[in-house]
């Protein structure tokens, strides 16, 4: 398949509710991210095991936050 039929193809297939839908989930997404590994960050021991408990609590509650958000959005 030539690019330009590919690019044909995928502006005939996609519009612009795609492309900002994309844009605010994917920066919603990262805002939850962010926001949850500061506020576990800021919570962690001053030692490895207590930064690795603090990391793993900050992908588990960001995973968390982003299904509900994801939820919240469909």
């Amino acid at each position: 398949i030539p690019p330009s039929a590919y690019w044909v193809q995928t502006q005939s297939a996609i519009d612009l509710s795609d492309i900002s839908t994309g844009v605010i989930k994917g920066t919603t997404f990262g805002l939850l991210i962010g926001l949850a590994g500061c506020h576990r960050g800021l919570l962690a021991d001053r030692s490895a095991a207590g930064v690795g408990r603090a990391a793993t609590s900050a992908v588990v509650m960001a995973l968390l936050l982003i299904i509900v958000a994801d939820a919240l959005y469909a």
